[in-house]
């Protein structure tokens, strides 16, 4: 399903310059009059708070049930902000255009049992071409149209298989894929396998991710219970031998992901599974978590991993599924938008038509739209 704001409240003075109240003022050369002339931060603290009042305007703007088995990811294409892919636990992929239908695509999976989809990836210059890995134990560029389809890796076997997946967004093209037994691959961008690691992570490697300011700086999180920070530059030729992390981030609990913030890519934003969120900074050398959120995901085996991520232009804020405990007075399921300055919650997205835990939230580039998924409707 697709979050949207329903309407629109402030003017288009407002939203370049903040109320009359907050604008600063400039003089004007020659003259004793002032204007209004906005600060950077003015105008990004105003657009920020904007859309933490509005939060309760949005609602579900389209939804689609393409599927038969639930949903395991979302993911935006970069450049175009209406496009987005959806994949199953039964191996489909549904590239959806939200704002043509004709335009939506549907590609038919394996089935039920090891096709489910574990990450899925545009390809930078093919709209209708995705990265995707599997339970099959493929790691597979895969054409939606069916014109060519193409199987850079395989496990050939059912005991491991590909679980995380990343692209570097620079013009070298490296891609890291990494595995349930905590094996990894580095390729180039034609998918010829550059280097193999044994065991990258003791455990499955959950997320996998390029900095977006930093060609070569890597994060991975994993069912070890840490975070990684790499320099693909220097991991070494693979094999057995553990190449050395730049930092290595400690959690109490497995983690599902590792996001890079947006904007500089200095923060790193972790989801682990005992209900916490914690944000590490490179200024603190990535050494101890600068924040730390307790909020309501816990993990549960059938349902696909919470996961929180950015919101893409605002710092500070993200968005993550809620799961309520047992014991919480307040069991809406809904997807919380909480402020990582003081981890408060200071919004929810939330339907009542929708009734079910929402573990999979996305925004688009432009932080106009926010791309969910639950049980087997996107």
């Amino acid at each position: 399903m697709a979050f949207a704001r329903r309407g629109n409240k402030s003017s288009l003075l407002d939203c370049i310059c903040g109320p009359s109240n907050v604008r600063s003022t400039s003089r004007v050369a020659g003259s004793s009059s002032t204007v209004p002339f906005p600060s950077r931060r003015t105008v990004l603290d105003y657009l920020r708070t904007d859309f933490i009042e509005a939060v309760h305007s949005w609602g579900v703007q389209k939804t689609a049930s393409p599927f038969n088995r639930r949903v395991t990811c979302i993911e935006w294409h970069p450049a175009y902000h209406n496009l987005l892919a959806v994949s199953s636990h039964g191996g489909d992929i549904y590239l959806w255009n939200v704002e043509d239908k004709s335009k939506d695509v549907f590609f038919q999976g394996m089935g039920y049992g090891y096709g489910a989809v574990t990450q899925i990836k545009f390809h930078p210059d093919a709209p209708t071409m995705v990265y995707t890995t599997s339970v099959d134990g493929r790691f597979c560029l895969q054409d939606l149209e069916g014109k060519r389809s193409e199987v850079y890796a395989d496990t050939m076997t059912i005991e491991r298989w590909w679980t995380s997946l990343a692209l570097s967004a620079h013009s070298r093209g490296i891609i890291f894929v990494g595995g349930s037994a905590g094996d990894a691959l580095v390729l180039d961008a034609e998918g010829t396998v550059q280097r193999s690691y044994k065991r990258l992570h003791k455990e499955k490697i959950h997320h996998a991710e390029f900095c977006p300011t930093c060609e070569w700086l890597l994060v991975t999180s994993s069912n070890d219970r840490t975070v990684a920070l790499w320099d693909v530059r220097t991991m070494g030729g693979g094999g057995s031998t553990r190449p050395h992390p730049l930092a290595t981030m400690a959690h109490d609990a497995p983690i599902n992901s590792a996001h890079f913030d947006p904007l500089y890519g200095s923060r790193i934003l972790t989801t682990a599974q005992n209900s916490e969120l914690r944000v590490y900074d490179s200024f603190n050398g990535w050494e101890a978590p600068t924040v730390v959120v307790r909020h309501p995901h816990r993990h549960f085996q059938h349902i696909t991993h919470i996961k929180a991520s950015w919101h893409p232009l605002y710092e500070d804020l993200c968005v993550v599924g809620r799961y309520p405990e047992a014991g919480d007075a307040d069991k809406t399921r809904c997807v919380d938008l909480v402020d990582l300055r003081d981890g408060g919650v200071v919004g929810s997205f939330y339907d009542p038509s929708v009734k079910g835990i929402i573990p999979v939230n996305a925004f688009n580039n432009q932080g106009t739209r926010l791309a969910s998924g639950t049980g087997y409707t996107a």
